[in-house]
């Protein structure tokens, strides 16, 4: 990918993705994909990464 094409998914805010401030703690989950980015407490919240689930061995 071009580096103009990285960033722009980048600031994307993507479907079904879950969001975390890094300040408050608070953490939002995405219903609907688009431009920008969400932000809490004056600065961009920062993209989780997915849990894993428990095994049921």
């Amino acid at each position: 990918m071009a580096d103009g094409a990285e960033s722009a998914v980048a600031t994307k805010n993507q479907l079904g993705k879950r969001y975390r401030c890094e300040v408050c703690g608070t953490e939002v989950l995405c219903t609907k994909g688009g431009e920008g980015r969400v932000h809490c407490c004056g600065q961009p919240m920062t993209l989780q990464q997915p849990r894993a689930l428990p095994s049921s061995d």
